[in-house]
């Protein structure tokens, strides 16, 4: 069993030496795709696969940027893969709680999808208060210590399968397969610093002006809009315990649903 994964990023220098290092531990291949990013993002991978021979800058350009790019990776590398080899989809802010190889390796033959478990971390009022966050400062996870009480779920990790197809403008492989039910749990660092949140939001708003629809929901100005309490928040206590009331979009096929798609996959009409 080998973990392959397509990382897609843009503008991540404080953080993507830090999650690529993470990745690196478990991951057989990373193959890095930079959509465009205009600071040192491109530069320090470069620099980390100089010593990391399983990180791959793949590709740079500037295309609009949608979760289907991820499939450019696969469709481009999959002749190295064997029956049994898993994908992983990578954003450059997240970094896995569990480690993937250890999860990825009790899965069972008859499951083809595993899905995560977002714990996602927020700045805070607070943290802008205690912390000082200087621009072009690296990552630093001591300083931001509390994430959301509701988690979410997307899938992040299929098997390989050498008839499963993967069409461009598509989220993920069609007829992907049986969702594994237990979800791998990661952290989810989508907001990090002032001027890292700025940037973003900047960004957004600037593809948003130019008619893009991907992030119509882009409207906030400034970065102190994204801020939260930590009133509000669960605090990390280091203890390898992540709390949840509840994950948001967890939908489940109906048992029959279910049921053929358990038959059509075993029969082969489906990969």
């Amino acid at each position: 069993m080998r973990i392959f994964a397509t990382c897609l990023i843009k503008n991540e220098d404080d953080i993507i030496e830090q999650a690529l290092l993470s990745a690196a531990e478990w991951a057989d291949k990373i193959f890095v795709y930079d959509n465009g990013s205009t600071d040192k993002t491109w530069e320090i991978v470069n620099r980390l696969a100089k010593t990391h021979d399983n990180i791959i800058p793949w590709r740079q350009d500037t295309k609009h940027y949608k979760n289907n790019l991820f499939g450019e990776a696969y469709r481009a590398n999959k002749q190295i893969c064997e029956k049994g080899d898993w994908w992983v989809l990578l954003p450059a802010d997240e970094i896995y709680i569990d480690n993937p190889k250890e999860f990825l390796a009790k899965v069972p033959e008859r499951y083809h999808v595993v899905k995560m478990q977002s714990f996602d971390f927020q700045l805070t009022h607070e943290d802008v208060e205690e912390f000082d966050f200087r621009e072009g400062d690296p990552f630093d996870d001591k300083k931001i210590r509390y994430y959301k009480p509701d988690t979410y779920t997307e899938v992040r990790f299929f098997r390989y399968r050498k008839r499963l197809v993967w069409p461009e403008g598509q989220y993920v492989p069609k007829h992907i397969g049986i969702v594994y039910p237990k979800k791998i749990r990661l952290k989810h660092f989508q907001h990090r610093s002032p001027s890292q949140i700025q940037t973003r939001l900047d960004i957004r708003r600037g593809l948003v002006e130019t008619g893009y629809k991907f992030f119509r929901h882009a409207s906030q100005a400034s970065w102190k809009d994204k801020l939260m309490h930590r009133a509000d928040l669960v605090k990390d206590e280091g203890d390898g315990v992540y709390r949840s009331t509840h994950i948001r979009y967890d939908t489940k096929s109906s048992p029959f649903v279910h049921f053929i798609k358990v038959v059509a996959h075993r029969l082969g009409i489906f990969p």
